[in-house]
């Protein structure tokens, strides 16, 4: 049960030590911390150029393997930030047999500068 005022709903107990009466006693601190939500990052979509079929075509390989949503959105969307980053602004590779070692160590040295280690290492498993 909740007694409203004009400013916030606050709850009020039966207290068993006053006899039956209504007391107002404080709730519980993980109920009135405000924690803020996450705002949804969003993204303009990444062009991947001639690399977004085969991320494509692993998607749905991923999916026939039902595999889980999380994986499939972190095991494409890396490739296709690789490729639309790096890959395309920074090379003139256009097919992934073309791609080398040197280009993906580029690539996580890069994230390694700017994200944690943690995620850099994500995104180099992804890659795999």
């Amino acid at each position: 049960m909740y007694a409203s005022n004009s400013r916030s709903a606050v709850p009020v107990c039966k207290s068993r030590n006053s006899g039956g009466g209504i007391s107002r006693e404080l709730p519980d601190e993980r109920e009135t911390t405000a924690v803020p939500k996450r705002r949804a990052c969003r993204l303009r979509p990444l062009d991947a150029g001639p690399f977004a079929a085969d991320v494509a075509s692993f998607r749905l390989h991923l999916a026939a393997e039902n595999k889980a949503a999380g994986t499939i959105k972190v095991y494409t969307e890396a490739p296709l930030w690789f490729a639309a980053a790096c890959l395309l602004r920074e090379t003139d590779k256009t097919r992934w047999g073309q791609v080398d070692v040197q280009d993906i160590q580029r690539w996580i040295t890069w994230l390694l500068g700017s994200y944690s280690e943690a995620y850099a290492s994500n995104q180099f498993r992804a890659l795999q």
